[in-house]
């Protein structure tokens, strides 16, 4: 989930006659680009909007979401040339590509030393794996003629499906349980980091339970007792409601997310733009991961955008 597969990589690899200086020209620029919306996304208060954006491309990278947003805002599904062709879509002619990087694997040798048994210094050769990384085209589904239908139908709020999803997520692993102690608080749960277990406020809607389940699964996972120990408790609930909102997103799920958009700023602004990008890729592996452990316990499908 959320990364390009590799026949939607091979089929977006730029086949042109352009020389390698334009090309590198190219790559830089688009690089420099990325790392200005990466920055702009958590200053300006538009991190809800990119998270919206996020869940409904299930085969796409942080980065190249992120980098086709730069180009186009109102992206809503995004293919190459030919998927939309098998697809029974047409690019209209004179459409402007959207650019996204595409990663290469290639492997090399290299010599190094090594120490045998008798204590004596030879070379080895070794193989190395590496990336690098080209643009590829593609385009929207506004710059196509052709309709779609959609495959997937949303179970609304307590409905029998969702209904049975919840008791299915509840019963699944013994550290998930319903918490008598939590009736009249104003907390829906919590996950106690000792302990592991996640408890759930009863009662609840059965929107607000598988909610509240997703929200602290992804505590489970992103802040247990030995990880993260030096995040401040803010963090932790922009991450664990960031995972909890791409994935009911991805169901089809009406969302809102709750964090300050003011501290997330004031956060961002002592970061580097490494660090933040590793900060969302906490959170994009996280919503995978519920995600593939609510769809494998549930009837639940990701909504095909």
């Amino acid at each position: 989930m959320f990364h390009e597969n590799n026949d939607e990589r091979e089929e977006t690899i730029m086949k042109t006659t352009t020389s390698d200086a334009v090309r590198k020209d190219q790559l830089h620029a688009a690089m420099e680009q990325l790392e200005t919306a990466v920055r702009e996304m958590f200053e300006s208060g538009r991190f809800h909007e990119y998270l919206t954006m996020l869940s409904r491309f299930h085969n796409y990278s942080f980065n190249n979401i992120l980098l086709a947003w730069c180009q186009n805002p109102n992206i809503s599904r995004l293919a190459s040339y030919q998927t939309w062709k098998k697809q029974k879509m047409q690019v209209r002619k004179g459409e402007k590509a959207i650019k996204i990087l595409c990663p290469i694997p290639y492997k090399y040798h290299a010599e190094r030393n090594r120490t045998n048994e008798d204590g004596e210094i030879e070379k080895e050769i070794i193989t190395i794996n590496g990336v690098r990384f080209r643009l590829g085209n593609v385009f929207d589904i506004s710059q196509c003629d052709g309709e779609l239908d959609s495959i997937v139908t949303v179970p609304t709020d307590n409905s029998e499906e969702l209904h049975r999803a919840v008791q299915q997520l509840m019963d699944s692993e013994d550290r998930i349980m319903y918490d008598p102690d939590l009736a009249g608080s104003s907390a829906n749960g919590f996950f106690s980091p000792v302990t592991g277990e996640i408890h759930i406020k009863e009662g609840m809607s059965d929107l607000q339970t598988f909610r509240c389940i997703l929200h602290e699964q992804a505590h489970s996972l992103l802040h247990g007792e030995d990880d993260a120990k030096e995040l401040e408790r803010g963090i932790k609930e922009i991450e664990a409601e960031a995972a909890s909102y791409l994935c009911c997103s991805a169901l089809g799920f009406p969302q809102t997310i709750c964090y300050s958009t003011g501290y997330l700023a004031g956060w961002s602004e002592s970061r580097t733009t490494q660090e933040l990008l590793q900060s969302v890729s906490r959170i994009e592996k996280c919503a995978r991961g519920i995600l593939d452990w609510v769809t494998s316990l549930t009837d639940l499908k990701v909504v095909d955008c």
